[in-house]
């Protein structure tokens, strides 16, 4: 005999019938809010099948076999088939299994400015030491004070992408930034370009000055910490609420990426230090964002962008401010 297996769930009930050529019919009714299932079995005649609520669906399955039959379908009985989706709703539930485009695009700016930021860290102690004069106490104090303002200088990006630019613009200005600082301290790198050294070993006089390499730093501090916080915050608003488990999958990769980037400098810059100049070096990671910031640029039209909507930080001090002085007004009425 032929057997067709239906789902037909209505509220908390799934009801699974078993529909055979004899007028016996075994209804299982499993109750899916319940810790057990409830199982019952009913012998139901023609009148039974209307009054369970189930005779519609009996008669869709009967017509089926009844013009599976008529088209010469064969003994194998028709499979059951999907009602066709509208392209929007195709459009909807492909975009909720692939990650947008425009997420890749910010990947590759957040690798290529770890490398930058990682590399310039790994051979800034040696370009303090050996070829601006500085001494190895001086040159881990300054190493150390970049590395501060490159982590305290977070808090102007945020204030400057939620007060004014919003996230996008702040970006790329902040990369412009960044990159005009390796550019800086890459050509100041270069012997003779500055006119004047520290380093009393070098009696020509060709070794860079230290204002290149502060003026490069601080530009490049601003830049690194200024970004830090918006670019992951705006990758984020790339996916929808429906989109929370890809957003999920879409973190992961982009923190690989930035230890893909962070541990790539670590290994390629001394290594280009030692073989080529400080000046590669530091142009080469200078370059590459560079470049990754007008590929980021490029594609404007595939992010998605929201305005900017005050800052937290603002307000904050803000209402401090008004308390203060309704406070003090209160104590001169007082």
């Amino acid at each position: 005999s032929r057997r067709l297996t239906r789902l037909h769930t209505t509220h908390h009930t799934r009801l699974t019938v078993t529909v055979r050529r004899l007028p016996l019919v075994r209804v299982r009714a499993m109750a899916s809010d319940t810790d057990s299932a409830v199982l019952a079995h009913l012998s139901l005649t023609d009148e039974g099948i209307a009054e369970s609520g189930i005779a519609d669906a009996l008669a869709e399955e009967r017509q089926t076999l009844l013009g599976d039959a008529a088209g010469g379908g064969g003994g194998g009985g028709m499979a059951p088939v999907a009602p066709a989706l509208s392209e929007d709703e195709v459009r909807r539930r492909n975009s909720l299994r692939a990650i947008p485009f425009s997420v890749p695009v910010i990947m590759v700016n957040e690798i290529v400015e770890r490398f930058s930021f990682y590399g310039l860290k790994a051979i800034l102690y040696i370009y303090l030491v050996d070829r601006l004069g500085f001494a190895p106490d001086a040159g881990t104090a300054i190493l150390h004070t970049f590395v501060l303002f490159s982590y305290t200088s977070t808090l102007f990006g945020g204030w400057l992408s939620d007060s004014y630019l919003a996230k996008f613009k702040t970006v790329v200005l902040l990369s412009i930034v960044y990159c005009i600082g390796g550019a800086v301290l890459s050509i100041t790198a270069i012997p003779g370009v500055t006119g004047g050294s520290l380093d009393e070993r070098d009696p020509t006089g060709e070794s860079p000055h230290w204002w290149g390499a502060a003026l490069g730093l601080l530009l490049i501090a601003l830049g690194t910490g200024g970004i830090k916080p918006v670019v992951s915050a705006f990758l984020g608003d790339q996916f929808g609420k429906d989109q929370k488990q890809l957003l999920s999958s879409a973190f992961l990769y982009f923190y690989f990426a930035i230890n893909l980037g962070s541990v790539a400098s670590t290994l390629l810059t001394p290594i280009l230090r030692q073989r080529v100049s400080f000046a590669v070096a530091f142009g080469v990671p200078a370059v590459l964002l560079l470049v990754a910031t007008l590929i980021f640029a490029a594609g404007y039209k595939w992010y998605i962008k929201y305005p900017a909507t005050g800052s937290v930080v603002g307000r904050t001090f803000s209402l401090i401010a008004t308390a203060c002085c309704c406070g003090a007004s209160s104590a001169e009425l007082d």
